[in-house]
């Protein structure tokens, strides 16, 4: 996987850079394409992300009781960056 797209995009969302729908869209175009290799817990964290976007609905109406909301997929994002730090994925 490309890292350095990933730490900015999931960078930009927690400042406020990117909204939610913004990072939804890119970050499925960005895990659906060419991707190279990370460690395992790396991928996971990156991997959960993919599901958590991809379940996450602009409408509050039309979420279901599991999906994340906005605060719930920002907790899950910086969570990701925490595993990528502690595997020196960050610089």
């Amino acid at each position: 996987m490309e890292v350095q797209k990933y730490i900015t995009l999931l960078s930009g969302f927690l400042s406020g850079e990117v909204s939610a729908p913004n990072f939804e869209t890119r970050y499925i175009r960005t895990f659906k394409g060419k991707t190279s290799l990370v460690d395992e817990s790396s991928f996971r964290a990156l991997n959960d992300l993919f599901f958590d976007g991809i379940r996450i609905a602009p409408i509050p109406s039309l979420r279901d009781d599991d999906d994340p909301d906005e605060g719930g997929l920002r907790s899950r994002v910086k969570e990701a960056l925490e595993v990528l730090a502690k595997n020196k994925i960050l610089p």
